[in-house]
């Protein structure tokens, strides 16, 4: 005959209770049931004696059933834990869910049962019996911390969750080297490293996981992460942490770091590849570093590929990787150059130099925009009193804004510590080219916040024009100095009559509108002449000029002289 298994109820309702029991005793196994009603006492209760299974409500009016897990923690029992979700039907699945997600981040795991699967609650109580972790493998004896089997045993849960539910999750193994300034008399390595444990500790979220997976090395398990950039800010912020020194009992130490990283998207992967990745770009870095695994092409949807590429955009940032290229523009009507237009491009260490359209999606759909595009407002910006100071030139200096760039709330300020960095004025000869898309997605906002340039004395351009819907109330209603024709319409101007007649079309527009006009991807001396002839003030293109670098441009206005300030366009 099998031992009679002891359980502990922990319900609200006597007839909750009932409802259990009965279920319960329809099997041929013998239980043995108390009902505990209350939250209250559960502690006492499970030290008077010993239970192989705990089956409780997770919720309890406004508060849960976290207490309870604590007590478990903290009394070292090796009681199973089945955890009642008190809802019926569809939602149910998606509650049990939430609920075991919630006590797993505590550092024990369970099983869930709904109230419309009772019928299983004699097999769910005996396999979590069977299955249940030792105590000892659970936590590590000298930090508290979950273990390495744990740690799987979460990542288990985790990957299938986020395959469902398409979040992404990271998995950051940070391994320690302490760095005494004397040598410790009173203390232990591995008391140091408990202390680091608890630090931590201490600057992780709460619903963050993390394990002590071997020696000096622990686990960080971040889930619901919206943009690598925060995996890789949170790893920074660790080794900055802990490069700071601390002191425990009568040493002084700090911790050198390494972090190795994998995102994972919603992919199939096992928690052994997962934890593998990570393992791999942590023996591949060296203290101080971060680094995050870039997943194979043959492996990963085209999701981990963006991935990769925004971790290396987060790489080339703080690397300065960067760099800004200025594409002369002429006034088709003296030759004069009168103004440059600010191009990024990437130098990327494995792939040379890259241009926007290889990475400038990601890096808008990951926010990091804003970043690259303050540096680049920056940059461009001092690039351009350099050219004012050794060409003695005063020249256009057009820079593209990205729809979030225009809408970050520091852009105002950005500017205005350029204004008094350089001391000016105003910024007299400034262009910011915005898109059509972005003045009509928010007319009034755009309305105000181009006041607030145009008020430093910035001017503006509409960029790709022809490619919108812009109206022409619009454009009226808006301080748009010029319209640039996109690149599309003169691509075919000098070989087909239909493109020409329609460029000629768009320049009369524009200046019927009293809006000066200017061409960008001119090729030909054709196309050249055809805008000359319609009267498009302005034009630039690899025919005219490729793009060049500081150095290359000053030169080159050095022998060619651009058009004094006083006939700017924008005057």
């Amino acid at each position: 005959m099998e031992p009679c298994i002891n359980v502990l109820v922990v319900v609200e309702r006597a007839d909750t209770f009932q409802m259990l029991e009965q279920h319960l005793e329809q099997s041929s196994q013998a239980y043995r049931l108390r009902w505990q009603d209350s939250l209250d006492g559960v502690e006492s209760v499970l030290e008077e004696g010993e239970y192989d299974a705990v089956l409780i409500e997770y919720h309890w009016g406004e508060v849960n059933c976290k207490p309870l897990i604590s007590s478990l923690n903290r009394l070292s029992l090796a009681s199973a834990l089945v955890v009642l979700d008190g809802h019926n039907g569809p939602s149910s699945n998606r509650f049990s869910q939430s609920s075991a997600d919630s006590l797993l981040r505590c550092g024990y795991d369970c099983l869930t049962i709904s109230l419309d699967r009772l019928h299983q609650l004699d097999r769910t109580i005996r396999f979590a019996i069977e299955h249940k972790l030792p105590l000892s493998e659970h936590f590590d004896s000298s930090t508290q911390l979950p273990s390495h089997r744990l740690l799987m045993h979460r990542l288990n849960h985790v990957i299938p969750l986020s395959q469902r539910n398409g979040d992404k999750f990271a998995l950051l193994l940070v391994e320690f080297d302490v760095v005494c300034e004397s040598e410790p008399q009173q203390v232990s390595v591995d008391q140091l490293i408990s202390h680091a444990a608890k630090r931590l500790r201490g600057i992780m979220r709460r619903s963050d996981f993390v394990a002590r997976v071997s020696g000096q090395q622990f686990a960080i398990l971040l889930e619901g992460i919206e943009a690598v950039s925060g995996v890789s800010n949170f790893a920074t912020k660790v080794i900055e942490r802990f490069a700071t020194p601390e002191s425990l009992a009568d040493v002084r130490y700090s911790l050198a770091c390494r972090i190795g990283a994998v995102v994972h998207p919603p992919t199939d992967q096992s928690s052994e590849a997962v934890f593998g990745h990570a393992l791999s770009v942590l023996n591949e870095s060296d203290y101080g570093e971060f680094r995050l695994y870039r997943h194979n092409k043959g492996d990963f949807s085209k999701e981990s590929e963006r991935l990769n590429i925004e971790s290396q955009l987060n790489e080339a940032i703080a690397k300065k990787e960067f760099i800004l290229q200025y594409q002369p523009r002429f006034e088709l009507d003296s030759g004069n150059i009168v103004g440059v237009e600010a191009l990024l491009r990437w130098q990327h260490p494995e792939r040379g130099l890259l241009q926007p359209q290889e990475f400038m999606e990601v890096a808008e759909s990951s926010g990091l925009i804003c970043d690259i595009g303050r540096w680049v407002m920056v940059q461009a910006c001092r690039d351009w009193q350099v050219i004012q100071r050794s060409c003695g030139q005063m020249i256009t200096m057009a820079i593209n804004l990205s729809p979030k760039q225009f809408a970050d709330h520091s852009l105002v300020d950005v500017l205005e510590g350029l204004r008094l960095e350089a001391d000016l004025d105003s910024f007299h000869g400034l262009e910011l080219e915005i898109t059509e898309t972005q003045v009509l997605d928010n007319l009034e906002f755009v309305a105000t916040r181009m006041e607030q340039l145009a008020e430093m004395g910035v001017y503006f351009s509409l960029d790709d024009f022809g490619t919108g819907y812009s109206s022409f109330v619009h454009l009226q209603q808006l301080p748009i100095q010029a319209l640039k024709i996109d690149r599309t319409f003169i691509n075919r101007c000098d070989i087909n009559k239909d493109d020409a007649v329609l460029v000629d079309a768009i320049v009369k527009m524009a200046k019927s509108l009293g809006k000066s006009v200017i061409a960008e991807g001119v090729e030909t001396s054709k196309q050249q002449q055809l805008l000359l002839l319609s009267g498009c003030d302005q034009a630039q293109g690899f025919f005219l000029s490729e793009p060049l670098d500081l150095h290359h441009l000053c030169a080159l206005l050095m022998e060619r002289p651009s058009r004094e300030s006083e006939s700017s366009l924008f005057h």
